[in-house]
């Protein structure tokens, strides 16, 4: 199948290996900027910022617009650019980092007014973390990654019927503890004042195992060794049987995704 990009100079140029290690470059370049950024420039906007990181987020912006113009003008059909996700992203990122660093300045030096508007809301600091969504381009990088975000979507209603019989499970048991921590109060108290706090003390030690040994030593000698044994027979079922099978359904699914994918890389190579 002919690519997008032509055969003239933009269209060789942006599909060129050189040409993407470049972007990816400036990418990670500008990610690590980003963190310089966060650290020593406290003000939310460029306009009140100092000289030098106004400078770099203008170098960044021409170097981030001539990537997309040389992008789209190698197209060898313009039109085909709205059907490139990678384009359409880079162009919504670009667009946000011209209003960021071209457009909102010159708002706010001839319609000071309209800034101390813009100051009371959070549009400005909105811009500046819409530059973290850039990070995202680094994908495009590490097929693997796209593999796993392909498989992490495949996975997902394995994951809410999973997390589901969790929940159930959560709210069985917690309604035991609930009803049988009367007994004690000062107990039920500390764990199982209510249906949901009977639920969440036996989400975070039972089965994230926080602390286990602490929930169930109160409980043996608050309530019997049955309701302690009853909360063991709650870990095994919920941090080593449903978790595990949690992480057996994402492996599962990531290596069907796996598969798939080399299959499609091989009927492209054929191609």
């Amino acid at each position: 199948e002919e690519g997008p990009y032509g055969k003239h100079c933009c269209g060789l140029l942006a599909k060129s290996p050189l040409f993407f290690s470049s972007t990816m470059m400036a990418v990670v370049a500008y990610t690590i900027w980003l963190g310089i950024d966060a650290d020593w420039n406290p003000v939310h906007s460029l306009h009140d910022s100092e000289p030098i990181f106004q400078i770099v987020e203008n170098l960044f912006c021409v170097i981030f617009t001539a990537e997309l113009i040389i992008r789209f003008c190698g197209f060898q059909k313009k039109r085909r650019c709205l059907r490139d996700p990678w384009f359409l992203f880079d162009l919504v990122l670009a667009l946000l980092m011209m209003l960021e660093v071209w457009i909102m300045p010159i708002i706010f030096i001839f319609a000071p007014d309209v800034s101390d508007w813009f100051q009371q809301f959070t549009l400005l600091r909105t811009l500046r973390l819409a530059r973290l969504a850039r990070l995202t381009s680094l994908l495009r990088a590490f097929p693997e990654a796209m593999m796993l975000l392909k498989g992490i979507y495949a996975a997902v209603r394995g994951v809410v019927t999973t997390l589901c019989l969790l929940v159930v499970m959560l709210f069985i048991f917690g309604l035991i503890f609930k009803s049988q921590a009367l007994e004690n109060q000062a107990l039920a108290d500390r764990y199982f004042s209510s249906l949901f706090h009977s639920m969440w003390t036996l989400f975070m030690h039972a089965t994230l195992l926080d602390g286990p040994s602490i929930v169930y030593l109160d409980i043996e000698a608050g309530l019997s060794r049955f309701m302690a044994g009853l909360f063991v027979l709650f870990i095994f079922i919920s941090a080593f049987t449903v978790m595990n099978m949690l992480i057996g359904i994402l492996c599962e699914v990531i290596n069907k995704v796996s598969d798939t994918e080399k299959e499609e890389a091989q009927i492209r190579w054929l191609k």
